[in-house]
């Protein structure tokens, strides 16, 4: 190859090298120019982004707003309707109830005219109310005192009658007081038994009946006087004496007594028991009738009992005779006294109330009114 060859040779790849550099120098030319460019277009519409974002918030913002907005004008509205409504129903119920009031009052005024009127009618309605009370317990005095004999229950109501005329405050009462204390007064003057004491003491004579030896001496009988007689028993305290312990046990086997008047049998144990159990029947027919104030029943019982033991028991022993001093005794005492008539004091509040319901005449100038005559 000659020279000029390789010179047009070096020539042009020093052309094509040199258009290579061009071409690789403006590649990056045009990279910085499309991102300038794409950069002032994303710096162009980053606004209008933000624009569009700020007016969807400030719209959705409305929205809920305005949602809200129209929830708040219900809920006042609704709050308002309930309002009038409760105002509707709070004023027909302060008519309702101003209407009651007026009418209570009304029902009232007439009411108390009308209780005007009862006391009009009637200016004395406390008087006859007590009245009428110690009208009911001077009756209940009576009754007592007539059919139960009780004699404090009586003097207690008679008591109560005259504090009741005492309330009335009327001095036209004071004869029906006076004749209330005479009552009184006769009561208190009534002895009254124990009958509570008497009670006890016959009972206590009851329990003691069956061991009353018999006057024909049974086992039974015997061994409770020995018992009575002897409580402690004989006692050997030494063999010297066992000799005459058996002599006086033997001598014991038999006794001989000396009956002036007829023998009467011996008693079989079922008699015994039926004869003991009688006289304690009578016994306590005499306590039952002492306590209801039978006095007649009761001496009636006591004599039974009395000549039932005097019959069938040991008169010498000194168990009947304590039993029979005992009986007599109680046959002594006085149960049931006379009582007197309490009757007048019912009489006499009864003459008042009359005299009171009749109609005051009118009094002649000339005539001079006394307390008694008024009384009468």
């Amino acid at each position: 190859m000659t020279d000029e060859q390789i010179e047009k040779n070096d020539d042009n790849d020093l052309a094509k090298t040199t258009e290579a550099e061009k071409h690789d120098v403006a590649k990056p030319a045009k990279a910085r120019a499309k991102r300038s460019r794409s950069k002032h277009a994303n710096r162009a519409t980053l606004p209008i982004v933000l624009l569009v974002i700020v007016l969807g918030l400030l719209a959705m913002g409305g929205h809920y707003a305005y949602r809200y907005y129209l929830e708040t004008q219900e809920t006042i509205s609704h709050v308002q309707r309930s309002q009038s409504a409760i105002t509707e129903h709070n004023q027909a119920f302060e008519d309702g109830v101003v209407k009651r009031v007026d009418a209570m009052q009304a029902r009232q005024q007439e009411m108390t005219d009308y209780i005007e009127v009862l006391r009009e009618k009637n200016q004395h309605l406390r008087k006859d109310w007590l009245l009428m009370e110690s009208e009911y317990l001077i009756q209940l005095a009576n009754y007592r005192l007539l059919f139960e004999r009780d004699i404090n229950t009586a003097i207690v109501a008679l008591e109560s009658a005259d504090r009741r005329l005492r309330e009335t405050g009327d001095p036209g009462i004071i004869g029906v007081r006076k004749v209330i204390a005479e009552a009184v007064q006769q009561l208190n003057q009534i002895p009254q038994a124990d009958l509570a004491g008497l009670s006890l003491q016959l009972s206590a004579i009851n329990k003691e009946i069956d061991k009353l030896p018999l006057q024909t001496p049974d086992p039974k009988s015997k061994a409770v006087q020995q018992q009575q007689t002897e409580p402690g028993g004989q006692h050997v305290e030494s063999w010297s004496e066992l000799p005459a312990a058996v002599w006086r046990d033997l001598k014991g086997l038999v006794e001989i007594r000396d009956h002036q008047a007829p023998i009467q049998p011996m008693l079989a144990p079922k008699e015994r028991f039926f004869l003991i159990e009688n006289v304690r029947l009578q016994l306590e027919q005499a306590r039952l009738a002492m306590l209801v104030g039978q006095a007649e029943v009761y001496k009636e019982r006591i004599n039974t009992a009395i000549e039932w033991i005097g019959k069938h028991f040991d008169n010498e022993a000194k168990i009947t005779k304590a039993t029979l001093e005992n009986l007599n005794k109680l046959l002594n005492e006085s149960i049931a006294p006379p009582l007197p008539d309490i009757a007048y004091t019912y009489r006499a509040l009864q003459k008042y109330r009359l005299a009171r319901e009749q109609p005051v005449k009118p009094t002649p100038k000339d005539e001079v009114v006394t307390p008694e005559k008024q009384v009468n």
